[in-house]
């Protein structure tokens, strides 16, 4: 079993805009897919309940997050009701 704690700190993020940019910054560069899906099920729960906060996000990558969504497992949108819950305490 890996252990993320040390490796993903987000120590640079003071607001949701810049978590939400770190985010689907790890969506695109990480190689693992674990790491990969729940990056996508978290933009997809700002997407669909705090849309407001993806206003700094580059529109090309918008693009390609919600096509890779429309291609997504069953597993994805149970990721994205789990980082909702954890949304509802911050956002």
């Amino acid at each position: 079993m890996v252990d993320f704690k040390d490796e993903y700190k987000f120590e640079n993020c003071s607001s949701n805009e810049e978590f939400l940019i770190e985010i689907t910054g790890l969506y695109f560069s990480s190689l693992d897919e674990r790491v990969k899906e729940a990056a996508l099920a978290v933009y997809m729960a700002y997407r669909d309940h705090y849309p407001k906060y993806l206003k700094n996000l580059d529109a090309k990558k918008i693009e390609r997050l919600n096509s890779d969504i429309d291609k997504a497992s069953a597993k994805i949108i149970k990721l994205r009701r789990i980082a909702l819950g954890a949304l509802f305490k911050v956002a």
